[in-house]
């Protein structure tokens, strides 16, 4: 049972009968993933958002889901949402996205208004191109990306407009991340007002003591939820500093990230959790940690533009990718050529390093 159904069991039950729980929240990220700019108005428009309801009355399931990850999922979730009154009430509203090359940011969020007037404030994970995903890439050296400082921009932003309101962060992948920081970092005045801070598999931080006071821990800690999947990757990079919920989930490895893949107890209508991750996503973080601390910030910093420079030369985006594959082999050897010594090193050790890695993760199949 995955989000599709859980909508189609649950979604006459209004959150009166049923509270908002991390179903729901991971139902909202999701949606976070649509092109909302067709229908949303944006943050600084000063005008009302739109119902769930009127969204989906709007014809515009082909707009809304074209260019998204999984369209034809999506489409799915969004026709599972008709005839439901669970979500019809909810306003989207607020959006803000920014996309910019030559900084290497992508950020967008939006706020989804609850019946009972409570907000949740959604950050998108990364999106199909590859500028979101060099800037996920930039985390393993810098502790702040661009996308921070507009999350937290944005949080501010929100509760200008909703003083009053009990709030909830979330996101999905570096959304999550995007949550967790904005709770580590909003004015205390703020935080008798949160609920909940959901990270559905966003990675943790170069830091492994970034924000682990007792100040912290008294006001914030206790209230964010971090899952993860099984074989989950993305959500145990770097590092983290509170518990972490284990959940069972479809397919494999990268692609037990997707939302749709993750698993609901068809009984209670909850996440269907395990006791623990798997030997390969253990090996993995340990390797990636492990690469991570080997190198100098300045190594990092050419391995990632390296990367961006084999991938991004042609504007790319991720689903594209998989269909380059020769393109990219060639490029990799063209641009070897021109490269120092130690960079050409440091490459062969990165590759060297990761062989070794799935080599090992062979193993323990």
């Amino acid at each position: 049972m995955n989000i599709v159904d859980f909508v189609k069991k649950f979604g006459n039950l209004t959150f009166k009968q049923r509270p908002f729980d991390e179903v729901d929240s991971i139902v909202l990220c999701q949606l976070s993933y649509l092109n909302w700019r067709w229908i949303i108005p944006n943050i600084h428009a000063n005008k009302r958002g739109l119902t769930i309801d009127k969204i989906l009355k709007s014809g515009l399931d082909d707009k809304l889901c074209a260019s998204t990850l999984s369209p034809r999922k999506n489409k799915k979730l969004l026709k599972a949402l008709r005839g439901q009154k669970r979500y019809h009430h909810i306003v989207a509203s607020d959006i803000w996205n920014v996309f910019d090359e030559e900084s290497e940011n992508q950020f967008f969020a939006l706020t989804f208004i609850l019946p009972n007037r409570n907000i949740y404030i959604c950050y998108r994970g990364t999106d199909i191109t590859l500028v979101g995903w060099k800037e996920d890439l930039n985390m393993s050296y810098d502790l702040l990306i661009h996308s921070h400082k507009e999350a937290v921009e944005y949080f501010k932003f929100i509760m200008l407009k909703h003083p009053r309101s009990h709030f909830y962060l979330g996101g999905h992948s570096k959304g999550g991340n995007l949550s967790v920081f904005t709770s580590f970092v909003m004015d205390k005045k703020y935080v008798k007002n949160l609920i909940k801070v959901y990270s559905h598999d966003g990675p943790g931080f170069l830091s492994p003591t970034f924000c682990r006071n007792d100040e912290y821990k008294e006001y914030v800690e206790n209230r964010i939820e971090k899952t993860v999947p099984y074989h989950s990757i993305i959500g145990m990079l770097l590092y983290t500093s509170f518990d972490t919920k284990i959940i069972k989930a479809s397919s494999f490895y990268i692609f037990q990230h997707d939302l749709f893949n993750w698993h609901i107890n068809p009984k209670t209508g909850g996440l269907y959790y395990l006791k623990d991750r798997s030997k390969q996503s253990k090996i993995r973080e340990k390797t990636f940690r492990e690469w991570i601390v080997s190198l100098s910030k300045e190594d990092k910093i050419f391995i990632v533009n390296f990367i961006y420079e084999i991938l991004g030369r042609e504007n790319y985006t991720v689903l594209q990718l998989f269909s380059k594959g020769f393109d990219i082999l060639r490029r990799i050897f063209k641009v070897q050529k021109t490269l120092t010594k130690h960079q050409q090193e440091l490459i062969k050790y990165t590759i060297k390093y990761f062989i070794n890695m799935y080599k090992t993760l062979f193993t323990h199949r």
